[in-house]
């Protein structure tokens, strides 16, 4: 439980050379008597630098560079994950992250995650990273200077944050400074349209500094997506179309892309707390965990609202979309064309026009499978 580079070091220790367990920090277990043992929590590490790069070289690092494997936007590059920071100082109802990990905030150096960087390039011909941090940029200060660490290696490569990111410091000059390092694509976490909704999941974030910021983004041609969680416990209709009206102002800055998923609740967050205590969710069942995995599925995704149908709350994921799309067509009709030549032409520069085209390459490869449909034969009868 929590950080687990020394705790799983430890812990394959002890079953190897079969010592007790009962001393060890961070992890639960059973005795041998059957019962659940849980040990203190694991100390943060503080020194982020000392903690060893990925050995990527022990994985078939070539059939994830044959398959192109990423979580950003498949930029017709080859990329890597990467992870400058630790932890987030926020507590948002629905993450699991102050439970797990604490609201402390960990930075790596900036020329130590360069040096990450530069030799990955050396070492797998690496041209894109995907930052997979929880809150990627927070203090103007860390990331001006990462930001100038990367123009002055003069490294050549885009790296994206697809993960979502707070937007409080990211204003015209670190919005240059981003796209001059090689940022390109970009994600803000507003969750939701709706301030009454923002403060019951603590989510704390200004909306309208987010859209300064979206414009900011936008002027310095950055690719924006936004991630809008739908269906929490206590979202009313009045909150959905709270979000409408955002969705149509993030549009008009500048934002490319959105993605509504249904709220899920995960083991740890304060929201799942709360359902397990009113019987809405069964922490030991193998269907629950399922509904997790299935999450992004339109058809199978399980709804938690207390106020809203199921029939509804999927006819608000759809209008999201019209709402968002036709907006941002609407507002600048020449995306759409650059979004028509992306998919023609199999490169994709936002999240949705790679949707759209895994979409067509699933379709076709689902029609070249289908039998040959074979002539009926005339019925001989004597």
């Amino acid at each position: 439980m929590g950080e687990g580079e020394e705790t799983v070091v430890e812990l394959v220790q002890a079953i190897g050379l079969g010592l007790p367990m009962e001393g060890m920090a961070g992890i639960a277990f059973r005795d041998r008597e059957g019962q659940c043992q849980r040990t203190p929590a694991r100390s943060r590490m503080r020194d982020l630098d000392s903690a060893p790069w990925p050995a990527w070289d022990l994985l078939p690092m070539k059939d994830y560079m044959q398959n192109r494997v990423t979580f950003g936007v498949e930029r017709d590059t080859v990329s890597l994950p990467l992870l400058a920071t630790r932890g987030c100082p926020y507590r948002c109802t629905f993450c699991s992250s102050p439970q797990m990990w604490g609201t402390r905030y960990y930075m790596r150096t900036p020329a130590d995650v360069a040096d990450e960087m530069e030799t990955y390039i050396a070492t797998y011909g690496i041209s894109n990273f995907d930052f997979h941090d929880l809150t990627a940029i927070i203090k103007k200060e860390w990331i001006m200077e990462f930001t100038g660490e990367l123009t002055r290696r003069g490294l050549n490569i885009t790296w994206q944050i697809p993960g979502g990111t707070r937007s409080e410091a990211i204003d015209r000059e670190v919005a240059h400074a981003l796209y001059r390092s090689g940022c390109r694509n970009i994600t803000y976490a507003p969750e939701s349209g709706s301030v009454e909704m923002l403060k019951a999941i603590k989510k704390k974030v200004s909306l309208p500094n987010m859209l300064l910021s979206m414009g900011h983004s936008a002027k310095e041609r950055m690719n924006i997506k936004l991630n809008i969680i739908l269906a929490f416990p206590d979202e009313r209709h009045r909150h959905v179309w709270m979000t409408m009206l955002f969705l149509i102002k993030a549009s008009w800055h500048g934002a490319h892309d959105m993605s509504p998923g249904f709220f899920s609740p995960y083991p740890g967050s304060e929201l799942f707390d709360r359902l397990v205590r009113d019987g809405k969710v069964d922490p030991y069942s193998d269907a629950y965990f399922k509904e997790i995995v299935s999450v992004d599925s339109v058809s199978d995704a399980r709804m938690y609202n207390y106020h809203i149908g199921t029939a509804a709350l999927r006819a608000y994921q759809v209008l999201y979309f019209v709402v968002f799309y036709g907006s941002n067509y609407l507002f600048r009709p020449w995306r759409l064309l650059r979004t028509l030549r992306n998919v023609i032409m199999d490169r994709a520069e936002s999240r949705g026009e790679m949707t759209i085209i895994e979409m067509m390459k699933r379709r076709r490869v689902t029609v070249l499978e289908q039998p040959p449909k074979v002539a009926p034969q005339p019925m001989n009868i004597t």
